[in-house]
């Protein structure tokens, strides 16, 4: 018998091709956002188109897609931190919530991630544990590798952010396994 076995990982010439349009960005965007505020959650096809186009809005309008995406992921981890301070741990439904109309959802979060930047310009290394989570993410998304996965892991070790570094994990399991 003739079997071959498929790894788990494509090989590193596929993830070299990679590049981070808006379209591949609204996918990666709504991955680590699924996995982190909706991940016992499934939604329907139609519900996911509705929520990537939401996405493709924010990402068509910024300037740079690096910055725009780890900005994007900062800003939802703030929402999860948020959500554990609140009796009532609930969000609407991803496509209400990233409607750019709907100014409690989403689009709230830009004043919480003005407010950390203004705060990072007063105190270099503010929640740099959320940074470093975002920029690994983004690297993960554009050319997945253990390396990646230990550089995260070893930094936010570093920094004593373990319940940061299980955030990452939640979403590098989405991004290979999920991935809705």
């Amino acid at each position: 018998m003739n079997t071959k076995m498929k790894e788990l990982m494509p090989p590193k010439k596929e993830f070299g091709q990679r590049t981070m349009n808006v379209y591949y960005l609204s996918k990666v965007a709504w991955n680590f956002a699924h996995a982190i505020l909706w991940n016992e959650q499934k939604f329907t096809d139609d519900e996911v188109k509705q929520i990537k186009e939401h996405l493709l809005t924010y990402f068509r309008e910024s300037n740079h897609r690096k910055k725009a995406l780890v900005a994007f992921c900062e800003r939802i981890i703030l929402t999860e931190k948020h959500l554990q301070t609140k009796e009532v741990k609930t969000l609407p439904a991803p496509g209400v919530w990233f409607n750019p109309k709907y100014y409690s959802g989403f689009a709230e979060t830009k004043s919480w991630y003005d407010g950390i930047q203004e705060k990072r310009n007063e105190i270099p290394g503010y929640l740099k544990h959320y940074t470093v989570l975002a920029l690994h993410y983004y690297l993960y998304a554009l050319h997945p590798s253990k390396a990646i996965l230990s550089q995260c892991r070893e930094k936010l070790m570093q920094l004593k952010a373990k319940t940061v570094l299980e955030l990452f994990y939640k979403t590098i399991y989405h991004f290979n396994y999920i991935n809705q």
